[in-house]
């Protein structure tokens, strides 16, 4: 039984081809009644095989973004109630950087009642220079704790935006 035309637009490449002419080549082992070659049944387990890996991977890469997703959502909420939060404390214990400016204006006013009387009235103890330790350390910490929640926000953007491209 003779072979039939090439299917294929390039018969080069077609293992019919080479049984037209009488010279089937051997690595190929193509059966002319049959017309199966051992290559295409190896190409065909191979699209198999990448078409499941296609699927499965598909499926791990949805269901992976679905989780972290969310997951970094989460997180990236959690950082901005923390870091409004944080603000407001901040915003509350600024003031308590500032010197008093009532304190200068009482010393003055002490100096010129001293003045106009001639008596002596004790003198009230200055307040100290700048702002209480206690205080400077609260503030540290707070700005520490809202540069914190703010970069953990931006990676959390960022995160998401790797996951979605």
């Amino acid at each position: 039984m003779r072979c039939r035309k090439p299917i294929l637009s390039n018969p080069i490449r077609n293992p019919r081809y080479h049984c037209l002419l009488g010279r089937a080549d051997t690595s190929l082992k193509f059966d002319c009644h049959t017309g199966k070659s051992s290559r295409n049944r190896s190409l065909d387990k191979n699209i198999a095989f990448w078409t499941v890996y296609g699927k499965l991977a598909g499926e791990f890469d949805k269901e992976f973004q679905r989780k972290y997703g969310n997951d970094l959502d989460t997180s990236f909420i959690f950082a901005g109630l923390f870091s409004a939060v944080s603000s407001s404390f901040i915003i509350q214990i600024q003031p308590e950087l500032q010197p008093d400016p009532n304190e200068a204006t009482q010393a003055l006013l002490m100096v010129l009642v001293q003045n106009m009387t001639g008596s002596v009235i004790p003198s009230l103890t200055p307040g100290q220079l700048g702002a209480p330790t206690m205080i400077v350390v609260a503030q540290t910490l707070l700005y520490f704790s809202l540069l914190s929640t703010l970069l953990a926000g931006l990676l959390a953007v960022l995160g998401k935006q790797c996951l979605l491209h």
